[in-house]
Formats: structure tokens, sequence, C-alpha cells
């Protein structure tokens, strides 16, 4: 071997070494180049990649076995809930509260699960700032970006407004990311303007719109990613005892709805969401009452029925402090009731029969026995959609709202 040759080989085996602890020391630092690069590529083009071409070798092989295992366990779970005494029980656990006790909940929720108006700073970007974001999508002739800051967290709010709009469509797209990456988003957009509805486009904290590397707030463990909502739970401002750490994911979109209802005079405002979306969706259509219909896709289901899902959802979804004082069918109810505590408004929950993510046939069809069937809960509807995608099926959308609407 000749000296040049020797040289290459030991060049690049003293690359290969140093990119390889190079590319370790950057795991958990979102901080680092490649952390940055892989936090710009949007959530839905990651997870894919993950899934096609950065695929582990036994990723296949274990991925039929868990398949196999989740199917005897939910022909066990079936025979379980199919119990009739079981059945019984269920419907008894998941009788809805009382007026008052509703009531005492949603101004639980708005004095220690929201920030105090006094802690947020509300502002509009100018023309240069919408610019420098280059979202491409975002075409609307008479657009805004509204933004809301709390400590060192921002939360933007994209708003189009309809030739007469005297309407509003709230839509969040959840972990999904930005909504101008879904095709369905479009058509949802698109139909609505016809219609005159101004459309509110808003993301989760940490994701999409909200992406941001450099966060701060009080209780902030340092290097944690934005994305991972874990990552707010240690929040704890000495200044305000009294707010949960969950205030820190509700409190952006919350103050973008309000900030924009409380300043326009709408004749309609609904609030659609999927996912992650569908969370913020219900959580905050229990609170606004100014919205008259809401929309989860995929979105919540009661704690106890998650057994039948693959993963209990995100911390937000069942780890936060709120859900040791209520469950989700009391945030539906809310979701119907408006500032006098009368049923006038709508509430749907929409599940994909085949949903590959979240929330599938089995839990749905024993959420709607248990509150559509048994309670009958006016103005609360649950819905089974023929969907194999996690995803809005927009003409089963637009039929059933538009119907009544």
């Amino acid at each position: 071997m000749n000296k040049k040759s020797l040289i290459l080989i030991s060049s690049t085996i003293i690359l290969i070494l140093i990119t390889y602890i190079y590319l370790n020391s950057t795991i958990g630092n979102p901080n680092s180049l490649i952390q940055k690069i892989k936090l710009s590529i949007p959530y839905n083009i990651r997870l894919k990649l993950k899934e096609t071409i950065f695929v582990h070798k036994n990723q296949e092989n274990l991925k039929k076995q868990i398949i196999e295992i989740k199917k005897r366990n939910d022909q066990k779970l079936k025979k379980i809930f199919s119990n009739e005494n079981v059945k019984k029980r269920l419907i008894k656990y998941y009788e809805p509260l009382s007026l008052s006790e509703l009531e005492n909940l949603r101004q639980i929720i708005k004095e220690k699960y929201v920030l105090d108006l006094d802690q947020v700073k509300f502002s509009q970007l100018d023309n240069s700032e919408i610019e420098r974001l280059g979202l491409k999508n975002f075409t609307g002739k008479k657009k805004k970006i509204f933004k809301i800051k709390y400590y060192d967290l921002i939360h933007y709010g994209f708003f189009e407004k309809a030739q007469n709009g005297k309407k509003l469509l709230i839509y969040n797209q959840g972990h999904g990311g930005s909504p101008f990456e879904f095709e369905y988003f479009s058509e949802i957009k698109k139909k609505f303007i016809s219609k005159d509805y101004d459309i509110l486009s808003l993301s989760m904290t940490g994701i999409g719109f909200n992406e941001d590397l450099e966060i701060d707030f009080p209780g902030y463990k340092k290097n944690k990613i934005s994305s991972n909502h874990y990552t707010y739970k240690t929040f704890y401002d000495p200044e305000k005892p009294n707010k949960e750490p969950l205030s820190l994911m509700t409190s952006g979109n919350y103050y973008l709805i309000k900030n924009l209802i409380n300043n326009k005079n709408y004749e309609e405002i609904i609030m659609v969401g999927i996912s992650g979306g569908g969370w913020y969706t219900t959580i905050l259509s229990a609170i606004i009452p100014e919205i008259k219909t809401s929309y989860s896709f995929a979105g919540t289901m009661p704690i106890l029925l998650r057994v039948f899902d693959k993963f209990a959802g995100d911390w937000e979804q069942y780890d936060s402090s709120l859900f040791e004082i209520l469950d989700y069918d009391s945030l539906y109810i809310l979701s119907t009731l408006d500032e006098k505590f009368n049923s006038t408004r709508r509430h749907v929950q929409v599940y994909n029969k085949e949903d590959p993510c979240c929330f599938n046939e089995k839990s749905a069809n024993l959420l709607k026995f248990i509150l559509n069937e048994s309670y009958s809960i006016n103005n609360f509807e649950i819905k089974i959609v023929d969907n194999n995608k996690h995803s809005i099926d927009t003409k089963f959308f637009f039929n059933d709202y538009f119907k009544l609407n």
C-alpha cells in the first residue's frame, strides 16, 4: 500500500470518527446545528422520513409483532367492555355533572389553566415581517399576522379576511404543524371564504408557526425542545403561583382568539381542529362561549377509554393536573353551554374509522354508547367517519356543517 492510499484511508477513518462523535454529542441538544436542521423540517415530513428512509433494520419485524399483540389485546378488551355489568358501571362513571359543578369547572380552568391578561403581550406584524416568515400558501388578499408573547414563548395567528366577512372559522392543525401544508385545509379555507367566513389559522405551542429553538419561562430546564410538550410541565412562576403548567399551552391560542372576537362583531364563530388541534378545539370551546359550533377531528377521548388506542397521548392530553379534576366528557358538555349555561351551542367529536394515529372506532363506539345513547346530551354529537387516514374528510364536514348553517 503506497503512502497516498494510507493517508487517504487514515483521513477517512478519522473523519468518520469525528462525525460519529459530533453526531452523538448533538443528541438531545436543541442548539446544535444538526438539531436545528432537523427541526426546520416540517413535522409530518420528518415522520415520513423516519418511516421510509431512516428505518431501523428490525423496525418492520417489530412493527408486525406489535400489530399482532395489539390485535389480541383488542379482542380481550372488546370482550371485557361488552360485559353488561362493565357497561352499567361505565355509564354510572360518566354520569354528567350538575350545571353548578360545570360552572365551577369552567371558572377553575380560566383561573388556573390560562394566564392572566396582564401576563401576555399582543402585537400585529407589519408587511416586512410577513414576507420574512415566507409562508408561500398564506396568499389571502387581506391578510394579517397576530402575535401573542408571554415569557419567551410566541404564538402566531394567521388571519385572512373574506369579502364580506361576518362569520369566523378558527382552525388549528395540531401536531402536523402548519395548516398551509395540508390539502384538506386548503379545501376548507376555500369553501369557508366563499361563504364569507374570515379565517384564523393557528398551530400548537412549539409546533408549526410556533416552533422555536430559543424559549424560556420560569422553571424551564435548559436544552429542552419546544416541540416536546413535556418541556412545559416544569413551569412554575412564584409571582403567579396559581397558574398551572398547562397554561403555557392554552394561553397563546386563547388570547389570539379572544383578541380577534372582542374586536369584531361576528354573527357565527366555528372552531375546527385535527389531532392536537382537536384537543385545542375541545379545551378552548369549553371556556370561550362565543364559539357557537366546534368540531374536534381525532382530537380527544376520555382517559379511561384510551385503552383501545396505541398510546395515551402527549403530556397535555392526560398528564396535566387538569385531569385530576375532570375528564373530557365534562369538556364536551361545557362546549355546548353558553355564558348563561344554557345548551345553545353545538359540539361534535369526529373519529376516523381506521385512523392510523389516534382514537379508533372501538373507543369511539363505546363513547357514543355512553354519552349519545345513554345520556343524550343536548347538542353534543359523536360521529364516526369511514376514513383510514389521519385527516379531515371534507365531504363529511361540509355536509354536516352547512346543512345546519
